[in-house]
């Protein structure tokens, strides 16, 4: 436990375990650091504990939701000055991923840097809670205590020499017992008061930390009396010690016998870095900790280049994140202080700050990064392209996305780049509809790859037909060469479904295909190739490639409107394109996940993690859109109700009065209140409910704040639809790599058999905060109803639970999915994975299926795994689905309905090894037919409704 780095205290007496387990509550608030209370008693004296109120509990502990000072400099510099008291670190509204799996180095900057900006803050912290509870409570109890009266004394932190000192006898009465309840840290200062003017002492620990060389506090006491001249004894006892073995040690001191012991590279900053951002960083750490300066040896790491890079292309993700959460959430600062530096292998700049002890990474973090090496990188023949979306669907980077996109949209996406770099588009700009139209006339007439192919001739028939004067067609002719110079050579591909079908009903409706390269995420794997039957994607050996051809097209991209929603559900309702294509079309949905990273073994699985969160977004995002739409309409309907109270408040009964008044006024624009005091008392006079109207404009101010958090969030994009818990490590080993995160909602690594026990307590306290927000709609709408009765409501509104939530509420808490194999599965709990099916919470469990075995112990492996699936059949409301990619609508449909559901659901889906991969010379598309065929993993949906005590199966 001590290697574990909690604080422990040891409890001598069911009320000390009371009165410890509080002070060990507020402790590991202020500290972040967690604590131990060992029970060590055995009860025998009766003793009955008295528990204190929940007044004086409720003053010392504080509400976990306060904001309060961050009470060392190491938290304000990951937190900012304020934090939650208790930090919400699994958040939707500020995503990160915890637990990430770091290598041996990063290993010893996080345990480095947590001892010196965590753990040395314990010392004061702890004293300061015990002082705040004696204080409150009125009751004396410290981490060390003992008599000061004989010249021996005994230290133990052991509840059973407790208990025998107090049958004192013979030798024991010439000693005092000293009573150690905080062992981590140990308090020394406390310690040496009692023992600085005795003549001897003895530390008795537990003879297994003695023999093991690690005691827990007798060689930090042994320190302390170093430099004294009192005799310092070190005894280890055995499990079954009696009070004469007690006697004994007490002799032993007393005696002054001879035998004392008788059984038993890193830098935390730099002085000054190339880079202006980091030597900030730096210089904020060194001031605020100087001493660790003469603390570190640094190693020589300067690994990289010589020269620093001084500019580097920011991602979009970076420029576009508001980064306005705590600070350790903010992608920018992962940027300036560690990501930017791993990505050009500059280590000499990585130091053991305060945040390498968090094993923590902002969401999206892999976008940061970019492979280094030459490879090979797709090139896209869009005159062969169909539109079937296998290349982009089987991309496990999100390097290929896709869009569809009208001329006109098109067109200003060009004027918009022209205008970034300093070239105005006037003249041009009335005429993009009738371009769109024309270019929708021609289409059919020479092979068009490009926007320049079908605008080009376009554009002439436009300039024809308007008959300009020669200055007019020149600066037209000028404007549209600035708008070609940015898209011209954007890559096109006119199909019947997007572009063909829609020009013919009306033309400009058409929608031009294209998909680009996303060079900082594309490995060259070459997967899209393999998958593509129209001989649409070419691998380009780096030789053939045009990189800023490639980098130009994703940044143009970058800068173009996403597809349009209604695009998306027309294709999504189109028998000849597959739902996975026509969602992924959507830039909200595709980026959902995204990111290249160092392991490319489990690359099958990425894939169907990223269509997993694909489809998630697809199915929440318009529920969301509805929760904001409703919370705007309460919010405005209670401003309403505001302004309407006020304005029966003012005088209406006689207005002569008031028009006097006016025609009194010299000035043009008068105050209201003035009004007010120039009308007689009897007139003016009317009573406001403050109650009332204090409530409504603390609630419209709740609600605002509410819909920014949903809408908006710290990083601009809102809030987290959905959460990830990683509990198998084989197939997820991509998934926790520091310092690639590729999610971007909050996700964690948790790979033991507790996984489905956390998930429970996950999934408690998301309720918890889901509820808060519905008290606060539920209180919105009775008060725009005039119905609210603080008397009444305020008890009922307090004691919602989830099993009250009507279905809509319940929709608005985000789904938490736990990824697992089969190997995983079968260390997990039973009962524990039974109880989390069982929670009728929106826990979505997707396990992995390879549908092989081991050949030796192939029938007790499929025996196992059958029973196991079968078995969870058994249970009511929970949706079961199994598939795989041979069929993307079933896909699609198989998963949208158990993420619509706010019930668990649990899919099991064929992933294949890489193994399998490499074997069989296959993708994944063509194995999942293999499976399909062979009846491995049979395709289909199940679920079990029980109502009216009857039970339907769907």
């Amino acid at each position: 436990m001590q290697s574990a780095g909690c604080f422990q205290f040891v409890a001598f007496s069911a009320q000390e375990e009371i009165y410890l387990t509080l002070i060990a509550c507020r402790v590991s608030e202020l500290s972040l650091i967690p604590g131990i209370v060992i029970a060590d008693y055995t009860g025998k004296n009766g003793e009955i504990p008295e528990f204190p109120s929940d007044k004086k509990i409720l003053t010392y502990l504080g509400n976990p939701d306060d904001q309060i000072e961050c009470p060392t400099p190491a938290q304000q510099i990951i937190f900012g000055t304020h934090r939650r008291r208790v930090p919400s670190w699994y958040n939707y509204d500020t995503p990160v991923q915890l637990g990430s799996l770091k290598n041996s180095k990063d290993l010893a900057y996080e345990n480095a840097a947590r001892i010196k900006f965590f753990q040395e803050h314990l010392e004061d912290i702890i004293s300061q809670a015990f002082s705040e509870f004696n204080d409150i409570f009125d009751i004396d109890i410290e981490p060390v205590n003992g008599g000061l009266k004989n010249p021996a004394g005994i230290i133990s932190y052991s509840g059973r020499i407790n208990e025998m000192f107090h049958d004192k006898g013979s030798d024991l009465d010439k000693t005092d017992f000293i009573q150690v309840r905080q062992i981590h840290p140990l308090p020394k200062k406390s310690i040496k008061k009692y023992i600085e003017k005795r003549k001897s002492v003895t530390v008795l620990e537990d003879s297994g930390f003695i023999a093991s060389g690690h005691s827990l506090i007798s060689s930090e006491i042994a320190d302390i009396t170093k430099e004294s001249s009192l005799n310092f004894y070190s005894a280890g006892f055995s499990p079954d010690l009696t009070h004469s073995s007690l006697v004994d040690a007490a002799k032993h001191m007393l005696h002054n016998e001879v035998k004392t012991n008788y059984f038993l590279g890193l830098s935390f900053y730099k002085a000054s870095s190339n880079y202006p951002k980091q030597e900030i960083h730096y210089q904020d750490i060194k001031s605020k900790y100087p001493q660790l300066e003469q603390e570190s040896v640094q190693a020589n790491d300067n690994i990289g280049i010589d020269n620093p890079i001084l500019k580097d292309e920011l991602p979009e993700t970076v420029k576009s994140n508001q980064n306005t959460g705590p600070i350790f959430t903010r992608l920018s600062h992962f940027y300036e202080t560690s990501a930017f530096f791993r990505k050009y292998n500059i280590h000499s700049e990585l130091v053991a700050d305060p945040f390498a002890s968090i094993a923590s990474m902002p969401a999206s973090s892999a976008e940061l990064f970019s492979p280094q090496n030459e490879r090979n990188l797709p090139g896209f023949l869009p005159e062969n392209c169909t539109a079937c979306g296998n290349c982009y669907m089987i991309c496990p980077h999100s390097a290929l996305p896709p869009i569809a996109i009208g001329v006109e949209d098109l067109l200003k996406s060009g004027a918009e780049l022209a205008k970034s770099s300093g070239k105005l588009i006037r003249k041009l700009f009335p005429h993009y509809k009738n371009l769109s139209r024309l270019a929708a006339q021609n289409s059919g007439e020479n092979a068009i790859s490009t926007v320049s192919d079908l605008v080009k001739p376009a554009f002439e028939k436009l300039c024809d037909k308007l008959n300009l004067k020669e200055t007019d067609k020149d600066l037209l002719d000028q404007e549209f060469y600035f708008i070609m110079e940015q898209i011209g050579d954007f890559p096109i591909s006119l199909n019947d479904v997007l572009y063909d079908i829609p020009s013919k009903i009306e033309a400009g409706s058409g929608k031009l295909f294209s998909i680009v390269v996303n060079p900082m995420s594309c490995t060259g794997c070459g997967l899209c190739q393999d998958v593509c039957e129209d001989n649409a994607i070419e691998m380009l050996l780096p030789k053939d490639q045009n990189i800023n051809k490639v980098f130009s097209e994703f940044r143009a991209w970058e800068q173009m409107p996403d597809t349009e929603t209604k695009t998306i559900n027309q294709l999504h309702l189109d028998e000849k394109v597959n739902s996975l294509a026509a969602i992924l079309l959507s830039r909200n949905y595709y980026t959902s996940m995204s990111g290249f990273g160092p392991d490319e073994s489990e690359n099958a699985s990425k894939t169907i993690i990223h269509l997993l969160s694909a489809i998630t977004e697809a199915n929440i995002q318009p529920g969301v859109i509805s929760q904001l739409n409703y919370i705007d309409k309460l919010s405005s309907d209670l401003t309403d109700s505001v302004h309407k109270e006020l304005s029966d408040a003012l005088p209406d009964d006689d207005i002569t009065e008031l028009s006097e008044v006016l025609k009194n006024t010299p000035k043009k624009k008068i105050l209201v209140r003035d009004i007010i005091d120039n009308i007689r008392a009897d007139t003016a006079s009317k009573y406001i409910n403050t109650q009332s109207l204090g409530r409504k404009i603390e609630l419209i101010k709740s609600l605002k704040e509410l819909y920014q958090l949903i809408k908006i969030g710290s990083r601009g994009n809102g809030k987290s639809r959905y959460g990830l818990v990683i509990a198998s490590k084989d197939k997820f080993n991509w998934a926790g790599t520091y310092p690639f995160n590729h999610f971007s909602g909050p996700s964690i690594i948790l790979q033991d058999e507790n996984s489905a026990e956390f998930i429970l307590g996950l999934m408690s306290g998301q309720i918890r905060f889901l509820l808060d927000q519905i008290k606060l709609l539920r209180r919105a709408n009775l008060e725009i109803k005039g119905k609210y009765d603080p008397v009444i409501h305020d008890q009922q509104i307090a004691q919602l639970e989830w099993d009250d939530l009507t279905e809509d509420e319940k929709s608005y808490l985000p789904p938490v999915f736990m990824l697992i194999d089969h190997k995983g599965m079968s260390s997990v709990s039973r009962s524990s994975f039974l109880r989390l099916l069982t929670y009728k919470v929106p826990v979505k469990v997707l396990s992995f299926d390879s549908a092989t075995c081991h050949p030796l112990t192939s029938k007790e492996e499929m025996t196992q795994r059958h029973s196991m699936f079968m078995s969870n059949l058994a249970l009511t409301d929970v949706y079961i689905y199994q598939g795989s990619l041979v069929n993307a609508d079933r896909f699609f449909e198989g998963i949208s309905v158990g993420i619509k559901n706010s019930k668990p659901a649990f899919f099991n889906l064929f992933v294949p090894d890489n193994s399998q991969l490499i074997h069989n010379g296959k993708n994944v598309l063509e194995l999942s037919k293999l499976v399909e065929n062979s009846r491995m993993l049979p395709d289909y949906s199940y679920l079990k409704i029980k109502s009216d005590n009857n039970y339907n199966v769907l």
